[in-house]
C-alpha cells in the first residue's frame, strides 16, 4: 500500500509539473505570436500549402522539415481549414487514434486515460507535434502482431512518416515469425511512397533526398546546447551533452542501436511469452534507444504501454509508470540542470519491465493471444 501511495504521488507530481510547463509554453506562444497554434504545426501547414498551391516540390525545401514525402498525406488536411481549426482537429484525431489503438491493444479505459494524460502526450499537444499519430501506429503494429499480422504490417508501414521509429519493426516481425506482417508492411510502404508521386510531383522524392533530409542531419549535429535539444532522449545526444565528440557519440549510438536490435529479437523470439504489456513497454523503450533522433513527445506510446503494464497487475506494479511520468514531467529542467538523461531513464524502465519468465496469466494475454 505504501508503494502504491508513493507511486501515486510521483504520478501527481510529474503530471502537475508537465501541466504547468505546457501551460507556460502556450502562454508564451500567445504573447509572442498572438496565436495558440504551435509553430511546429504552422510549419506542417506551410508544407502542405507549398505542395498543393504552388505544385512545386522544391518550394518545400525552404521549410526545413525533415519528413519524407508520405508525410504530406498527414499534413494535407491542415491546408483545408483555418490554422486554429486545424490545431483542434489535429489534437482530436491524434488522441482518438491513440485511444482506439490502446483499446485494441487491450488497455482498460483507466489505463487509456492515464496514457492520454501522460506528460509526453501533454507536451505533444502543446507543441502540435506528430507523436500521437506515430505512437498510435506503433501501438497498433506491436499489439496486433500476434493476432492480426497483416493489419500490424500495414500499421508499421504508416510509421514511414517518421521512419527512424520503424527501424526495429522488421526485427520484431521476423523474430515472431510473422512473415505476413513483413509482406503487408512492404506492400503498405510501397503504396505510401508512390501516392505522393501521384498527388504532387515525381520530383518530391528527389527534393527530400537531396534537400530536406539534410535538415535532419543538421538538427542532430548542431553544437550543444540548442533550445530544441533539451528534450531529446537519445544516446547520441546524451554523449553530446556530456561533451562527447561526433565520432564518440555516433559510436555510442551504433552500439545502442545494435543492443536494441538484439533485445528486440530476444523479446519477440519467445512467441509463447504471455506478458504482453511488459514486452510492449520494453520494445517501445528499445525503439527510442535505437535512433539518434527522438524527443520527449515521441514517447507517447510508452506511456500507454506502462499504463497497461500496471493495470494488468491490479495496479501493484506502478513504479515504472510513476518513474516515467516523473522524469518526463521534469525532463526539461533535468536537462538544463544536469545533462540529457533520457537514454538512462529509458534503459532503467526497460530493465524494470523486462519479461524475466514466461507467465500464463490470462489478464496479460490481451495483446499476445
Amino acid at each position: 500500500m505504501t508503494r502504491r501511495v508513493f507511486s501515486a504521488l510521483l504520478l501527481a507530481l510529474g503530471g502537475t509539473v508537465a501541466l504547468l510547463l505546457d501551460w507556460q509554453v502556450m502562454l508564451r506562444r500567445l504573447h509572442e505570436r498572438a496565436s495558440l497554434v504551435p509553430g511546429d504545426l504552422a510549419e506542417f501547414r506551410a508544407y502542405a500549402f507549398a505542395l498543393f498551391h504552388t505544385h512545386d516540390p522544391t518550394a518545400t525545401a525552404a521549410s526545413g522539415l525533415p519528413y519524407p514525402p508520405p508525410f504530406v498525406l498527414l499534413a494535407a488536411p491542415l491546408d483545408w481549414v483555418t490554422p486554429l481549426s486545424g490545431y483542434v482537429l489535429w489534437l482530436l484525431f491524434g488522441n482518438l487514434a491513440l485511444a482506439a489503438a490502446a483499446r485494441r491493444a487491450g488497455l482498460t479505459w483507466a489505463a487509456v486515460a492515464l496514457g492520454l494524460l501522460s506528460p509526453p502526450n501533454l507536451y505533444c499537444m502543446a507543441m502540435g507535434q506528430t507523436g500521437a499519430f506515430v505512437s498510435a501506429l506503433l501501438l497498433a503494429a506491436l499489439s496486433l502482431t500476434p493476432r492480426q499480422p497483416f493489419a500490424a504490417g500495414l500499421a508499421a508501414a504508416g510509421i514511414v512518416i517518421k521512419p527512424h521509429f520503424g527501424l526495429l519493426m522488421p526485427i520484431c516481425f521476423l523474430a515472431a515469425r510473422q512473415y505476413r506482417a513483413v509482406l503487408a508492411a512492404a506492400f503498405g510502404l510501397l503504396i505510401l511512397c508512390l501516392l505522393p508521386l501521384a498527388l504532387v510531383d515525381p520530383q518530391i522524392w528527389t527534393v527530400f533526398l537531396f534537400d530536406n533530409s539534410s535538415h535532419a542531419t543538421r538538427l542532430v549535429t548542431q553544437a550543444w546546447p540548442q533550445p530544441y535539444q533539451y528534450v531529446m532522449v537519445t544516446v547520441f545526444m546524451m554523449l553530446r551533452s556530456l561533451g562527447g565528440g561526433m565520432a564518440a557519440s555516433y559510436g555510442a549510438q551504433a552500439i545502442a542501436t545494435a543492443a536494441a536490435a538484439a533485445g528486440c529479437w530476444q523479446l519477440w523470439r519467445a512467441t509463447a511469452q504471455d506478458d504482453g504489456f511488459a514486452r510492449l513497454s520494453a520494445t517501445l523503450c528499445l525503439v527510442a534507444l535505437a535512433t539518434p533522433y527522438a524527443y520527449i513527445y515521441d514517447l507517447v506510446a510508452l506511456g500507454f504501454g506502462l499504463a497497461g503494464y500496471a493495470a494488468t497487475r491490479n495496479w501493484a506494479a506502478t513504479a515504472p509508470l510513476a518513474i516515467f511520468w516523473l522524469f518526463t514531467g521534469l525532463y526539461g529542467l533535468l536537462s538544463m540542470g544536469l545533462f540529457l538523461t533520457g537514454a538512462l531513464f529509458l534503459a532503467l524502465i526497460a530493465w524494470l519491465v523486462w519479461p524475466r519468465q514466461r507467465q500464463s496469466s490470462a489478464s496479460n494475454s490481451a495483446i499476445c493471444s
